[in-house]
């Protein structure tokens, strides 16, 4: 891909320790929710987040916040798991995963949320599966560019 210049750093953040506890309950409410392991394959469980989202939508049925947080988180550590991403912040912004490099980041919350409610498609799959394949933009590091 072509590298996109001219992009100011951002402001990157670790999560304080409260949160990281809480993103560990988040994920077991999760595994709970849609009936996998936390040691799964990543690719698999984020297959399961994929179509368990688009039955949802097809059904016209909403999430409960906490199922909404829990299944962002549950996603975000499939890219931790998977490809070393980490968790942190991106300009005092909501959790994040970034690459090793903080040049893409992804807010999972959000990324459920915004699907679950107002985008057409569920494209989890299609993003896990182009970072796998390193088909993602170039960015200068620590530019966390969103990649959702």
């Amino acid at each position: 891909m072509r590298e996109i210049t001219g992009i100011e750093p951002a402001k990157i953040g670790k999560l304080d320790t409260e949160t990281l506890q809480e993103i560990v309950k988040f994920q077991q409410h999760a595994a709970k929710l849609l009936q996998v392991k936390l040691d799964d394959q990543p690719n698999d469980i984020v297959k399961v987040i994929t179509e368990w989202v688009r039955e949802l939508k097809s059904n016209k049925q909403t999430l409960e916040n906490d199922d909404c947080i829990a299944l962002g988180v549950l996603l975000g550590e499939q890219y931790i798991r998977a490809f070393g991403w980490h968790w942190g912040t991106v300009d005092d912004s909501s959790a994040s995963v970034l690459n090793d490099d903080n040049s893409i980041a992804i807010q999972p919350i959000f990324w459920v949320d915004e699907v679950v409610t107002n985008r057409e498609g569920t494209n989890f799959m299609l993003n896990f599966n182009m970072v796998a394949a390193g088909n993602m933009p170039v960015c200068p590091p620590n530019t966390a560019m969103w990649f959702h």
